[in-house]
């Protein structure tokens, strides 16, 4: 072999070449197993995080709302009853009386809740609608004061003729409606 050392050379560098080209590949081999590791962690515990705040707005609702197991209870048979999903509506319910907690209208959440809840269904709205339906009347609700992007935006959006509806629900036309609000003293919060 020392007969020819540029051949041992060029061995002797394709096997250097080769071991490079090995590490890398173990070395690539384990940054993706890390990355695989690390995706798995965070997709876990974004699966955990949303299983607290599951369990975390029963706890709250049960809390705050008094007789919360009850509340939840009559929550549930009334979607089984109306038709409608029960997630979404039992989210929808545990917003609404967090939402009340500290306005006048906290004593008569419940009932307030479930009336909106049976007037949206009673609409035949999918689930995004009364997700988006509810989310106007929750934050109206815990406003204080009634806006009209509320009404006509967030809620009419949802709601075929919500400003009539509105209207008539406080006994005027749609026009004595928008001056009610545009004045400012039109109050959600009133008990």
């Amino acid at each position: 072999r020392q007969q020819f050392p540029i051949i041992d050379q060029a061995i002797a560098k394709v096997e250097d070449l080769r071991n490079s080209i090995a590490n890398f590949g173990m070395g690539a081999l384990k940054l993706i197993g890390l990355a695989v590791l690390t995706k798995s962690l965070i997709d876990l515990g974004a699966e955990a995080v949303n299983v607290y705040r599951r369990f975390e707005g029963i706890f709250i609702a049960s809390r705050m709302v008094g007789n919360g197991a009850q509340y939840l209870e009559k929550v549930r048979e009334q979607t089984k009853a109306l038709g409608g999903d029960l997630e979404s509506t039992m989210r929808s319910a545990i917003q609404f009386s967090t939402a009340l907690t500290g306005t006048n209208l906290e004593s008569t959440g419940q009932q307030l809740f479930l009336d909106s809840d049976k007037a949206l269904k009673s609409l035949g709205l999918q689930t995004q609608e009364y997700d988006n339906a509810m989310r106007a009347i929750i934050q109206i609700s815990s406003k204080g004061k009634v806006s009209m992007e509320e009404i006509s935006g967030q809620l009419g959006e949802q709601v075929p003729g919500a400003l009539q509806i509105a209207a008539d629900a406080m006994q005027t036309n749609v026009k004595g409606l928008i001056q009610m609000v545009s004045s400012g003293n039109l109050l959600s919060d009133v008990s």
